[in-house]
């Protein structure tokens, strides 16, 4: 026992027994609004539309494991139930759909649901931001091939497609030849 623990129990005890009721009392007490605040976090646990409702349901059922080690039965049912009445307000019409249903839902069969319900609702999401991204990606491309043709167009016009008129004293020469080739045949 720590010298802390001596302090505060023994020397107000004086035989072991009186020790070890004291203690068994605080402990129990300990225990009991431990109970009390895993119930209380199982009863507020709420679920939001910001993370994944898989994993937000897997930290529910660590709650409602601990509540089972704690010693209180949890039925099935009720636990299901729980889980259905907390999902985010985005599935509402999926908790609708689960509520109306005839047969009750293992929590395996829940689990699996969700998951597929999960995976679902995150499909229908994807192909609406890769269309946006492929979109915006082929304007990107069209601009710079664009850029480039236009560049290429400064090059070849500015360096390769000199205009071809002779210059004045090329004429004069021209016409020097075609009068000598002239004359020559004549």
């Amino acid at each position: 026992m720590t010298d802390s623990f001596y302090d505060q129990y023994f020397k107000k005890s004086n035989t072991a027994k009186e020790l070890w009721d004291t203690l068994k009392s605080v402990y129990q007490a300990e225990e009991a609004s431990s109970t009390k605040f895993l119930v209380s976090n199982y009863m507020n646990f709420k679920m939001t539309d910001d993370r994944p409702v898989s994993v937000q349901v897997r930290e529910f059922q660590l709650i409602a494991n601990d509540i089972c080690a704690a010693g209180m039965v949890l039925d099935e049912n009720f636990h299901v139930g729980a889980i259905v009445a907390k999902l985010p307000p985005t599935w509402k019409e999926y908790c609708n759909r689960l509520k109306h249903k005839k047969e009750d839902l293992a929590l395996d069969q829940l689990m699996q649901h969700l998951h597929i319900e999960e995976e679902t609702k995150n499909c229908e999401k994807e192909p609406a931001k890769e269309t946006i991204v492929k979109a915006h990606a082929i304007t990107d491309k069209d601009e710079e091939k664009n850029s480039r043709r236009h560049n290429q167009n400064k090059f070849l016009k500015r360096k390769n497609f000199k205009s071809f008129k002779p210059s004045s004293s090329i004429l004069r020469q021209r016409t020097r030849n075609a009068t000598t080739v002239t004359r020559l045949v004549t």
